[in-house]
C-alpha cells in the first residue's frame, strides 16, 4: 500500500508563496518540550499544545491557531509487510494501528512503543524505498543519486498519527519565510534495529524538467546517522520568488508544532487565499 506523505507536506510549497510571501516572522514553537532527535526504544509525548491550520489567513505568522478541544483516541499507523506464504518474493502491506493517547483541552499526551519484528520491513532497501523514493514520488524521482543504507541488513519502518475519532491526521511542522522565500519543515520519526547512516548524493533538476512533471530544484546531499530505536527526521522544503528551491533532509531536535490536518487536506489548499 502506498503511504500517503502528501498529506505530511509533500506537496510543493510553491503554490502557496504568491499568498504567504509577505510575512517575514518564524512560525516556530519554543515553548514546547525539548525533545532528542534520538529517542530510544519508546516514543512519549506528553502535554504538548496542539494547533490547527487556518487556510482563510493573509499572513504567514497567522497559518496556525491552538486547538482548545477533545480528542479521545490518537494512535501510531504504521505499514505491516505481509510475506506471501509460498514466495516471499512476493509481499502486499495492511495498515496497522499502535500505541494510544489522546487530546485534553488542546494538550497532546501520547505514547508509541517499539516496533516487534512482525512490524519491521524486510531489509534496508525497503527502508530507503518507503521513507524516501516513495515520498520522491511525487516528483516522479525514483532514485536519489546513490542512496544507499549502512549496514545494508538493517530493518526499520516509520510511523504516521492518527486521530482515530475521525480519521482526521496529526502532524508536526513549523512553517517560515522571509520577503523572497518560503519554508516548510516537517517532521517525520523512523524507528531502526540498529544503529544506522543513511547517504545520499546531491540531486539537481533543471527548471525545465518541470515540463516532464518532475518538481525542479536542489536536493541537497544527506548523511543521516540514526539510533536503534525511534529518530527524528526533519525535511526541509525551501522555494524562492526566482522559482530556486531546495529538499533536504537532517536529524533533528524537533520542536515543530503539532498540528491537526483534516483528511484530505493538504498545504495547497492554502492557495485560495486572495492576497
Amino acid at each position: 500500500m502506498k503511504s500517503n506523505k502528501k498529506i505530511l507536506g509533500f506537496v510543493a510549497l510553491a503554490t502557496i508563496m504568491v499568498f504567504l510571501i509577505l510575512a517575514c516572522s518564524s512560525d516556530n514553537n519554543s515553548s514546547e518540550p525539548t525533545e532528542k532527535y534520538s529517542i530510544g526504544a519508546t516514543m512519549t509525548f506528553s502535554d504538548y499544545q496542539v494547533w490547527e491550520r487556518n487556510y482563510s489567513v493573509k499572513k504567514l505568522s497567522e497559518t496556525h491557531y491552538k486547538f482548545k478541544g477533545n480528542r479521545n483516541m490518537v494512535q501510531g499507523l504504521v505499514n505491516k509487510m505481509i510475506i506471501d506464504e509460498d514466495d516471499d518474493t512476493k509481499y502486499s502491506f495492511e495498515e496497522e494501528l499502535i500505541g494510544s493517547g489522546e487530546i485534553k483541552d488542546g494538550y497532546l499526551n501520547l505514547s508509541i512503543p517499539a516496533l516487534g519484528n512482525d512490524l519491521l520491513l524486510k531489509e534496508g532497501e525497503d527502508i530507503l524505498y518507503f521513507f524516501f523514493r516513495e515520498w520522491y514520488y511525487d516528483f516522479n524521482i525514483r532514485d536519489y543519486t546513490d542512496i544507499s543504507i549502512t549496514p545494508p541488513e538493517t530493518r526499520g519502518n516509520m510511523v504516521d498519527f492518527k486521530i482515530t475519532d475521525n480519521n482526521d491526521d496529526l502532524i508536526r511542522e513549523n512553517l517560515s519565510g522571509t520577503k523572497t522565500s518560503l519554508s516548510g519543515e516537517f517532521i517525520h520519526y523512523i524507528y531502526v534495529d540498529r544503529s544506522c547512516t543513511i547517504r545520499a548524493g546531491e540531486l539537481i533538476q533543471p527548471f525545465s524538467a518541470s515540463f516532464a512533471g518532475i518538481e525542479p530544484g536542489t536536493y541537497v546531499a544527506f548523511n543521516l546517522s540514526l539510533k536503534e530505536g525511534w529518530n527524528a527526521l526533519c525535511n526541509k522544503q525551501t522555494h524562492t520568488t526566482t522559482e530556486q528551491s531546495s529538499y533536504s533532509w537532517e536529524v533533528k531536535h524537533p520542536d515543530h508544532k503539532w498540528v491537526i490536518v483534516a483528511t484530505g487536506k493538504t498545504l495547497d489548499d492554502f492557495k485560495d487565499i486572495d492576497p
